[in-house]
This record gives structure tokens, C-alpha cells and sequence, in this order.
């Protein structure tokens, strides 16, 4: 069998960073989401129906052992027990033990719903406690009263965008600005999830942009014999039971491919491609007209870059992402989506700043020419020192703080 090392043999830059990332444990990178195919349909039943047996974000008992475990219900869970019955009815499927631990998990991941201890305290995200009930969010209840499916569409498309951190602006940046025109899934898994990864090989948007082209460069032959060497190599160990030093390429793979299925092909953004029977391409929408149409065409976001840097006379410098301050994914509509993609609303900043961002999106005034992204919610900031981690003309700074403040407030 082919070590790691011996992939190096490739003699390619993007197989070596490969390489060097499958070293550790970390390896994964960005995490995803459940192994669950998803239609948005199935989502917003599953909160409706909660909505009904649990009104008001009142609590719903829920199982708390396995079918398998316990055949019968309590007399607690009997309302839970008719959801998952109604469920069944519409879809076919979604049995007890899936909806409580794999569908309730990311709805609450996504901001939807909470869980709760047997004391009815409200557990925090991605803990092992055990979950006894569960009720409605108020963002649940906003998609719920959301009647347009285009904007429950963006609705959720934000949530997504909230809970994976930037995956959805990184493919918007991929797919729009660069001339990849396509990300499949070994792309996605290899180079994309490493983005702002707080490890030892995180990439920027452009040293991933770099390491995609580089891939490319193996002819297709080659990168199937990539693929098989990687599938031969991470075998989870059946002795590891608490999973440290396991890799499990298998595992990896359908954690992308349930991205790619279960979340972004129905967002208004992108469509899918099947290339093959084990890869798919993600690539731009062109069904919602958000990038055909002449008003919200292709290069338009290129367009307000360049404006950014004519208006702010800033040269390019290695190591700055330019970034919207309010990301396109939490755009509400195909108008508010237009709006966002506007040079004011755009920001050139060092890499080491924009990884520390998630969720900064009011943009305040710092000690003389600094600024500071903050996040109201959590009351922090990402501290910007003028010329160190921001480059812009202070000279635009009002016209920034009066468009972030306009945005923030806009209701469509």
C-alpha cells in the first residue's frame, strides 16, 4: 500500500498541502453537517408541525431512548409520537430516532429550534447532554411566517451561512470572481473546507483558489489514482474507539456530498452538476436570474471591486481579502442581494482579520482612521488598525458607516 509520503511522488504543490493537512487528527476541517438528504420542504413541515403539537415555543417531550431500546412510547412522548407519525405520512419517512438525532440537530445547529435537559434547561449547541425536549426559536417562527418560498429560501440560505461560517460567500468568491466556473466535491473536501481553518494549514480564499488550479494541473488519470490511494489509506481503525487518530475518507466524502445535497443545491445561489457516479460539481444558479439577468450579471461583483479600489486608491497587497462587510448570503431577496453587492459595502482587510470574522457585520469607528467590525449579538469586535489590518481612504469613511448602517436597517 501507498504511504503518505510516497503521495508526494505526484510532484504537485496542492497533493503536497494534502499531504501535510492528513498528518494530523484535525484533518477535517470546517465541520459540515448530518448525513440526512434534505429537501427545504421537509424542513419547514418539520417546524411547522412542531409549531402545532408545541405552540408559542412551548416544550415538546421527546424520546429519549432508541426505538430499538424501547419499542413503546411514554405517555409523555405521545405527542412527539404523532409528529413523527404525520411526518411519516407525508414523506414516507423520518422515524423517531432520525428526527430527534440527525434532523433535530442541525435544525437547532441552523438556529431554528432549541433542545433541553430533562430539568428543561436549555442545552448548549454541539454538547452530549441528553435532549428531552425541544421547542420552536424565534427564527423558526420568523421562516414559519415567511410565506414566499423564494424568501424562505434566502431565509435559510442565511442560516446556513451562519452556522458553516463563510461557505457560502467562499463559494460565491470561487464561483463569481475567479475563472474556476466549478467546485466538485474532492475540491470542496481538499481545499475549501481548509479556509480560515484555525489550524496548521489553514488557506486563504486565494492560496485555495491556488490549490484548486493546482490540483486541476493532474490529468484525470492521475487524480483517480489520488483518490483510490486516499480511500486505501483513511480506514477508520476499529481498535481507536474514541476516534483519535482515526481517518475516515468514506466518512469525509459523504459529509461534502451532504452539503452539497441536502443544503446548497436549494439555495437560490447555486445548482448542481453529476459528472460522474462519485462527484458532483457545484456551479452558479441560473434559474432565479440573480446571475444571467443584465441587472445582477456574472461580473457585477468584480465590477464593484475594482470600484473599491479606484475609490479608496488602494493597490493590491498580498496577504488582504477584500470582503463584504454584510455577507451576500444573508441577503433577503434578489433586490437586497444587489444592494449588498455594492463597493460600500466592501471592505479590504488582512487574512488573519477576515478569519476572525463571523457574524461582524456593523461597521464602527475605531481610535483615528481605525475601524471595527463588531457583532451586536455577541458584543464583540475584530479591531482594524488603518493601514496594518484595513487599507481603505478615510476620506470614504462616512460613506461606509451611513451604507453599513442603511443595510443593516433595510427591510425587503
Amino acid at each position: 500500500m501507498v504511504s503518505f509520503e510516497q503521495l508526494k511522488a505526484f510532484n504537485n504543490g496542492a497533493v503536497d498541502f494534502l499531504v501535510e493537512r492528513l498528518s494530523g487528527s484535525d484533518y477535517r476541517g470546517v465541520h459540515s453537517v448530518q448525513h440526512y438528504r434534505y429537501d427545504f420542504d421537509v424542513i419547514y413541515k418539520v417546524l411547522d408541525l412542531l409549531n402545532k403539537y408545541a405552540p408559542n415555543k412551548d416544550l415538546l417531550a421527546i424520546r429519549t431512548r432508541d426505538v430499538s431500546k424501547q419499542g413503546f412510547d411514554e405517555p409523555e412522548w405521545k405527542d412527539y409520537a404523532k409528529l413523527c407519525n404525520e411526518l411519516k405520512t407525508l414523506f414516507g419517512k423520518n422515524t423517531p430516532d432520525v428526527l430527534r438525532k440527525i434532523i433535530f440537530v442541525d435544525l437547532e445547529r441552523l438556529g431554528f429550534l432549541h433542545r433541553y435537559n430533562k430539568k428543561k434547561q436549555m442545552n448548549k449547541l454541539f454538547t452530549r447532554n441528553t435532549n428531552a425536549y425541544v421547542s420552536m426559536s424565534d427564527v423558526g417562527l420568523e421562516l414559519l411566517a415567511q410565506k414566499d418560498a423564494l424568501k424562505r429560501r434566502f431565509l435559510i440560505g442565511k442560516r446556513i451561512e451562519l452556522f458553516l461560517h463563510d461557505c457560502i460567500e467562499n463559494l460565491l468568491y470561487m464561483l463569481r470572481e475567479t475563472d474556476l466556473r466549478y467546485i466538485d466535491v474532492y475540491e470542496y473536501m481538499f481545499f475549501m473546507t481548509a479556509i480560515n481553518f484555525d489550524s496548521r494549514f489553514t488557506l486563504s480564499l486565494q492560496e485555495a483558489e491556488t490549490m484548486i488550479k493546482e490540483y486541476r494541473k493532474l490529468s484525470p488519470v492521475q487524480r483517480k489514482q489520488l483518490i483510490k490511494a486516499l480511500q486505501a489509506l483513511m480506514v477508520p481503525d476499529k481498535k481507536d474507539k474514541k476516534g483519535r487518530t482515526k481517518k475516515d475518507f468514506h466518512n469525509w466524502k459523504n459529509e461534502t456530498q451532504s452539503l452539497f445535497t441536502n443544503f446548497l443545491q436549494h439555495l437560490v445561489f447555486f445548482s448542481l452538476e453529476q459528472t460522474s457516479r462519485d462527484n458532483i460539481r457545484i456551479i452558479l444558479s441560473n434559474q432565479t436570474g440573480l446571475f444571467v439577468d443584465s441587472g445582477t450579471r456574472l461580473d457585477r461583483s468584480v465590477l464593484e471591486k475594482q470600484l473599491y479600489m479606484e475609490k479608496h486608491k488602494v493597490q493590491k497587497k498580498a496577504g488582504f481579502e477584500l470582503h463584504h462587510i454584510i455577507p451576500l448570503a444573508y441577503s433577503t431577496s434578489l433586490e437586497h442581494f444587489k444592494l449588498l453587492d455594492n463597493w460600500l459595502n466592501m471592505i479590504y482587510i488582512d487574512g488573519y482579520s477576515h478569519g476572525q470574522m463571523q457574524n461582524h457585520i456593523t461597521l464602527a469607528e475605531g481610535e483615528n482612521d481605525d475601524l471595527k467590525l463588531v457583532d451586536d449579538i455577541k458584543n464583540t469586535d475584530v479591531y482594524l488598525k488603518y493601514k496594518e489590518n484595513v487599507l481603505y481612504s478615510p476620506d470614504n469613511k462616512q460613506k461606509m458607516l451611513d451604507k453599513n448602517q442603511e443595510l443593516r436597517n433595510i427591510q425587503i
